[in-house]
């Protein structure tokens, strides 16, 4: 083994110069200024009004902000490294790339998961201990080299495809309901305390969902720019945002790929986009949660986010210093306004970064600590929603469940090619080509994401909270560490015929993924269809507009969940019985558990439902004995009745026999009550 790895403490440091990373930072600091301020407003009950009022304040402050730490953050053009000088370091890292892929064969071919855990622990460790591979570039000339305009114009055109991609690949969520409902709920109650109560159901008076949604500002700055620009909310929310946020996608994977010191950046950028593209094979992939549901601000969070914070971690412990640090702590600010997810995620994809560097001297463990206090406005915000949290919890124990890491992890990386070649890619994350400080970074982020993020332990650790089982992923940029891989591989070996043997193999995996039997994320398998730019939303929305269009002013609205999810997405949309199925949990903290159970009853109705639990007998029996009492005690004024339901003609009947008017609607019949009972008596316990 070779000597300890001898750093210097920090890369020299840097001019300034033209970068891509620029449009990384403005961006950072832009909606990070914003995110504190929607924080103030929210947290002291301010409404809407008082938002929009001075909503040009921080955006135009966090731009100022943002070019005077660009300023006077100085960084020099170097030249690019030659990473294998001689043959001691073309083997050294083919050797490190050997190891990390027989250790995923073994886990292949053992089935058992302590074998991929130990053994990448154990060779990560061993890696990280060995130095970088022989023959890098020396302490010398450590910033990253200057972008050329072939590779400023290649990102150009891959942020031009990103943009394609995601206005053209449809997939429609149903966790619109909440999200895009969030800006509407501010449009629609401008008066009201920004996020106090719930605007899904359309009742004054029931909590939010969540507590933990008060610390999300996407939506809000969407309501915001529609407001101020009389444009649509659906077209901002579908498009206008989507095609911003795709464009900067590339940037930030660039910005990170060249602090991290890959050997080709622009081309592992390249290799993320068809990752993106390709990586469908179970749902919850990175890149189901990249071009086609960018929509969506947890989407941005994971694609850009997430990156952004692995940069600037980066950036830190290369260059520590106020600037570096004021980056750090927008970073992980902004990405706690793009999804509340960013509370666990944002503090942890900084950590392992940050772990990765810890080391023996006082000045390691100094700079470490300091870049830990980056997070400490993410974690006390993070306390102060648990309060709330805590509340909910107590008053609706669930058991703690757990699936283990194994299952999780491969709850998002898939079975196929691509979770093989993400799992290597992490274990030779120490064999990528660079100058010896980027590659002592390289190396314990590595360790740290196997050590920590892919411990047995982890799904555990974390099972308190059952939303985190497999998010927890999301702290690990699993496309960008392929990126890095990929690039670092296309400059291995020699020549041959001018073509690097590493860069033959890069190209035969890249082709692999491309026609690889696995559905991509934009192929029909896994639920998108590629179309002309529009909102991505299901025909069922349709359906749900025309309720909208035909309730009466304070009418109440009973139909299938494929199309009561989507009545909050609309603007002054009539209340629902019920919209989605985990949504009731909050009828049941406001109103009870016989309140939640009556509309449980009634909803179920209309439900074919294919699970057990969630649907009812064939025979719904009793049930129709109370559906008129649930009717009137509702105030139901309009119904949605799936003509392939069993039941749709005794259901029909009662509806008749209630005073409602039907027509024909193709696969739904419609039906209207011309004359609305009395409104329902005022919820209990809600003010």
């Amino acid at each position: 083994m070779a000597a300890p790895l001898e750093e210097a403490t920090t890369l020299a440091p840097l001019e300034r110069t033209r970068r891509p990373e620029r449009i990384v930072e403005w961006a950072t600091v832009a909606f990070g200024s914003w995110t504190l301020y929607c924080h103030a407003v929210v947290f002291s009950g301010g409404s809407f009004r008082s938002l929009v009022r001075f909503s040009w304040a921080p955006i135009l402050m966090g731009v100022l902000v943002a070019i005077a730490l660009s300023r006077a953050s100085k960084t020099r053009p170097t030249q690019p490294a030659a990473p294998f000088a001689n043959k001691e370091g073309r083997t050294n890292s083919w050797a490190r790339l050997l190891c990390a892929v027989g250790v995923v064969i073994a886990y292949a071919y053992s089935g058992n998961y302590l074998v991929l855990w130990m053994g990448g622990t154990l060779l990560a460790f061993v890696l990280l201990l060995d130095g970088p591979p022989a023959g890098s570039s020396s302490a010398t000339d450590h910033g990253p080299p200057e972008a050329d305009r072939g590779a400023l114009g290649s990102l150009f055109l891959l942020a031009l495809v990103a943009v394609v991609i995601t206005l053209v690949t449809h997939r429609s969520d149903l966790d619109d309901s909440l999200y895009l409902n969030m800006a509407v709920g501010a449009l629609d109650h401008p008066e009201l305390p920004l996020l106090s109560q719930d605007t899904i159901f359309g009742y004054d008076g029931l909590p939010l969902l969540n507590p933990i949604y008060r610390t999300s500002t996407y939506e809000l700055l969407v309501a915001v720019c529609s407001y101020l620009t009389s444009a649509d909310v659906k077209w901002l929310y579908y498009l206008a945002f989507p095609a911003l946020t795709a464009a900067l996608i590339v940037p930030t994977t660039y910005a990170a790929m060249r602090e991290l010191g890959s050997p080709r950046p622009a081309l592992g950028v390249a290799f993320v986009v068809v990752l993106m593209v390709t990586w469908g094979d179970v749902h919850w992939t990175h890149a189901n949660f990249g071009f086609v549901r960018l929509f969506q601000g947890k989407a941005v969070l994971v694609s850009v986010g997430i990156p952004a914070i692995v940069y600037f971690a980066a950036r830190f412990v290369h260059r520590p210093g106020l600037v570096s640090w004021g980056f750090l702590l927008a970073a992980q600010v902004a990405a706690l306004g793009l999804s509340a997810n960013g509370l666990f995620a944002a503090p942890t994809a900084a950590g392992l970064v940050l772990a990765g560097r810890l080391g023996p001297t006082k000045s390691e463990v100094g700079r470490v600590l300091l870049g830990l206090l980056a997070s400490s406005y993410v974690i006390l915000l993070g306390i102060v929603v648990a309060f709330d949290l805590a509340v909910i919890t107590t008053a609706q124990p669930e058991p703690i469940r757990t699936l283990g890491t194994a299952t999780n992890l491969h709850a998002v990386l898939g079975y196929g090619l691509h979770a093989d070649v993400i799992l290597v890619a992490i274990l030779s994350l120490a064999a990528i080509p660079t100058d010896p400080v980027r590659a002592r970074t390289l190396a314990g982020w590595g360790l740290a994401i196997i050590f920590v993020l892919l411990s047995p332990m982890t799904s555990d650790a974390v099972a308190f909270v059952q939303a985190l089982n497999w998010r927890i992923f999301w702290a690990a940029p699993f496309p960008l560490v392929v990126g890095l891989a990929m690039s670092a591989l296309s400059s291995f070996g020699p020549s041959w015929h001018r073509v690097r043997v590493g860069a033959l193999l890069a190209g035969v995996l890249v082709a692999s993924f491309v026609f690889d039997d696995e559905p991509w994320t934009t192929s029909l398998e896994n639920d998108s269809i590629i179309a002309s730019p529009t909102y991505k939303v299901d025909p069922f929305h349709d359906f749900a507009g025309l309720l909208v269009a035909t309730t009466p002013p304070n009418g109440v609205v009973l139909a299938p969940w494929d199309v009561a999810g989507w009545l909050p997405t609309f603007r002054n949309h009539p209340r629902a019985i019920e919209t989605r199925d985990f949504h009731l949990r909050l009828i049941e903290r406001a109103e009870g558990l016989e309140e939640a159970s009556r509309r449980r009853h009634l909803q179920r109705l209309m439900e074919l439902g294919t699970d057990e639990e969630m649907s009812i007998p064939r025979r719904p029996g009793r049930r129709f004995q109370s559906f008129r009492k649930d009717l009137d005690h509702f105030g139901v004024t309009t119904v949605l009745v799936d003509n392939a339901l069993p039941w749709q003609r005794p259901l029909v009947r009662h509806l008749r026999a209630a005073g409602f008017r039907g027509r024909n609607l193709g696969i739904y019949q419609l039906w209207v009550r011309p004359e609305p009972p009395p409104p329902p008596a005022a919820h209990p316990d809600v003010g």
